[in-house]
């Protein structure tokens, strides 16, 4: 992520990064259904660490972007805590959807939710006037 950071740098549409960035988060999602040895989840891993690496340093750059000045602490502090809570509740109902019907379910409700931010993602890059700060 501290090398490809230094790269994005130079990287003029962002957006296009969190587009590749939430594909490949969703091709993992989808390679935990596939996952039958060590390997195969090293594969997935590895999806996922670069579309976490890509994903992490453009969306913080372009969300740094759009944070109000005078309001930049109440705001990052809003995401972040969004970010913690959100991760609480996904795993509270993570674990009861494996613990009632297994993690191949799991792993289709992952994909499923994957899918829907890659193409929210990619509905706000084609509609790039929708990022256009005032």
């Amino acid at each position: 992520m501290y090398l490809l950071s230094f790269w994005e740098n130079h990287v003029k549409h962002k957006e296009s990064l969190i587009v590749v960035s939430y594909a490949l988060i969703s091709i993992g999602c989808l390679g935990y259904y596939f996952v039958y040895n060590q390997a195969t989840l090293l594969g997935v891993q590895i999806i996922l660490g670069l579309a976490t690496a890509f994903l992490s340093p453009a969306y913080d750059a372009l969300y740094s972007h759009y944070v109000e000045k005078k309001e930049e602490a109440s705001d990052w502090g809003l995401w972040e805590s969004m970010g913690y809570i959100v991760g609480a509740i996904a795993a509270l109902i993570g674990g009861y959807l494996a613990t009632l019907y297994g993690f191949k379910i799991l792993f289709l409700v992952m994909f499923l939710f994957s899918i829907i931010g890659f193409f929210t993602s990619l509905n706000l890059y084609r509609k790039k006037r929708l990022l256009q700060k005032d």
